[in-house]
């Protein structure tokens, strides 16, 4: 999934992906909140899609993770302030039809020939001059 917050476009990180570094931040930053990356990997986990406020934990974690897998420094409660006005869902560069090219035309439809390709064109047939052989003689053993 790739999304994008202000001007600048992220793609999103796996879970497993967080080093031990991050990992330890994000528990400092997410207890206070009442959760740990435990609640994430077993929201992950769950078969089917988050809901509730697990759902917001999830969106929280793609936006965080991203972020600072590009670089950025902030901390869980930063990543939290993205207003969802903010954050644009792109779709996948496969996931959509191109669109037709600024200024193409359509093409145009071929039109029949006048004649069938078997008949000969007009002023005759056309012969083709039989190969000359070697003046060279091959000789055989």
């Amino acid at each position: 999934m790739r999304f994008k917050i202000g001007d600048r476009v992220y793609e999103q990180v796996g879970i497993d992906e967080i080093s031990l570094a991050d990992l330890m931040k994000f528990n400092r930053d997410a207890e206070p909140l009442g959760f740990t990356w435990s609640d994430v990997e077993r929201i992950a986990s769950d078969e089917g899609d988050p809901v509730g406020n697990e759902q917001f934990i999830m969106m929280a974690v793609t936006v965080w993770l991203a972020r600072r897998n590009a670089g950025e420094t902030l901390t869980f409660a930063e990543a939290t302030e993205v207003k969802l006005s903010d954050l644009d869902i792109l779709p996948e560069p496969g996931d959509h039809k191109p669109g037709k090219p600024k200024g193409a035309k359509k093409p145009r439809k071929s039109t029949p020939p006048s004649a069938p390709a078997e008949s000969a064109p007009a002023g005759g047939p056309v012969t083709t001059p039989a190969p000359q052989q070697s003046e060279k003689a091959s000789t055989t053993a």
